[in-house]
């Protein structure tokens, strides 16, 4: 499984890039791998989430 993460900064403004290439798994696994799977991703998306939200408080506080 290939995840890519990309930051761009311009200014004020922080996307996030993220392209996940889960194709193949999906094809060639069983149901349980495929739970687990998507378990995985729930919990990277939570992650992902939470750094956001943590940039954007210290995009905040910089600017005060």
């Amino acid at each position: 499984m290939r995840f890519f993460i990309t930051l761009i900064y311009r200014g004020m403004r922080l996307t996030i890039v993220v392209a996940i290439d889960i194709v193949p798994e999906l094809r060639a696994s069983t149901a349980d791998q495929r739970i687990n799977l998507l378990l995985w991703c729930r919990r990277y998306i939570i992650l992902l989430s939470t750094l956001l939200f943590d940039l954007l408080l210290i995009q905040v506080s910089l600017k005060t």
